[in-house]
């Protein structure tokens, strides 16, 4: 079994606008991994696909050697957290609330966080330094 996302041969394009042809791409656990190139080339994109939230024209998305698109949205939620680069929302939060929100798929449907989830959100902020955010 193949640790890790892996995406292969991906072709994506918006109607009649090709934006990604032949991509792949191994993302392996611990690891951070920079997607870079000018405004336009399909980054956000190639990033909305490996969340599974695009389905590509062609190539697949694997997940610990699973298809992405045969896993059940919680699941794929609990191992895949997306933050898109402009977010509007209708009201303003905390960047400890938003971190809290990636443990929903983690407890029962809606039920209120527990305070293992916050004391998980605490330590992500910490680990990643972002604690005075």
């Amino acid at each position: 079994m193949k640790e890790g996302l892996c995406a292969q041969n991906i072709d994506f394009a918006y109607e009649d606008n090709p934006v990604l042809h032949d991509v792949s791409l191994t993302l392996h656990r611990g690891k951070i991994t920079g997607i870079v190139g000018p405004n336009g080339s399909g980054k956000s994109t190639f990033l909305r696909i490996l969340c599974g939230l695009l389905k590509p024209g062609r190539g697949s998305v694997t997940l610990d050697g699973a298809p992405l698109r045969h896993l059940p949205p919680r699941i794929r939620a609990r191992k895949i957290a997306f933050l898109p680069q402009a977010v509007n929302p209708a009201f303003s939060l905390t960047v400890f609330e938003v971190v809290c929100l990636g443990r929903y798929p983690h407890g029962h449907g809606l039920r209120p966080l527990c305070p293992h989830d916050f004391e998980v959100a605490r330590r992500c902020l910490r680990d990643t330094e972002s604690e005075a955010l």
